[in-house]
């Protein structure tokens, strides 16, 4: 029973795997949405699923950063053409606040052309950074280097430490057991939970 539903959701991964993983990666950019879209978890399980050969590592990657440099351009272009005006009149609908862009400001005149790549591992700011280089009248060249490389470094990493993990479960399991093993997923996801909560400022007072 148990390997007949395993083998029905690794056909389901098979055939809208790909497609799912390039249209939440997009979104994940593309200004307002990407508040609500779970860009890291995505490529991290991606990344598990192709160490069970459901999918393949390289293709994910591939297609990880391509949907994410595709919605950097949305937002750079956004910012370029509409600039802050079109951000604080729409976003209220999806409960945009300004410090989002006020941080995000603060995080590019930081880093520059690198707050592009070190933003990508930042809630919120990743999703507003690509804005502010529209709105800076960054130029394209520039951003777009930045863009490609910060895509790439930050498929690569999430998808291969998913892969890592995966390829790693089955010896976890056969030496500590399954309690331990859970135990040990328990840590990490409480972790990663208030790793989160610090890297969106809720730590911050």
């Amino acid at each position: 029973m148990e390997k007949d539903i395993l083998e029905t959701v690794y056909s389901y991964i098979q055939t809208y795997g790909y497609f799912a993983i390039f249209l939440i990666t997009t979104l994940e950019t593309s200004v307002f949405l990407g508040m609500f879209v779970p860009g890291d978890t995505v490529v991290v399980l991606s990344g598990f699923f192709a160490s069970k050969e459901v999918l393949n590592l390289f293709l994910v990657i591939l297609i990880a950063s391509t949907g994410a440099v595709i919605g950097d351009n949305i937002g750079y272009f956004i910012g370029r053409k509409f600039g802050e005006p079109f951000l604080l009149k729409y976003g209220k609908r999806f409960r945009f606040k300004k410090e989002y862009l006020d941080k995000s400001h603060e995080f590019f005149e930081r880093f520059g052309g690198m707050a592009i790549v070190l933003g990508r591992f930042t809630s919120i700011v990743r999703t507003f950074v690509p804005v502010v280089a529209g709105i800076s009248e960054m130029s394209y060249k520039k951003f777009l280097f930045y863009n490609v490389l910060g895509a790439v470094i930050w498929a690569s990493t999430f998808s291969i430490a998913g892969y890592l993990f995966g390829k790693n479960l089955d010896m976890l399991l056969r030496y500590i057991g399954f309690s331990g093993t859970a135990l040990i997923l328990v840590m990490l996801a409480l972790i990663g939970f208030f790793f989160i909560l610090y890297r969106n400022g809720k730590f911050n007072g």
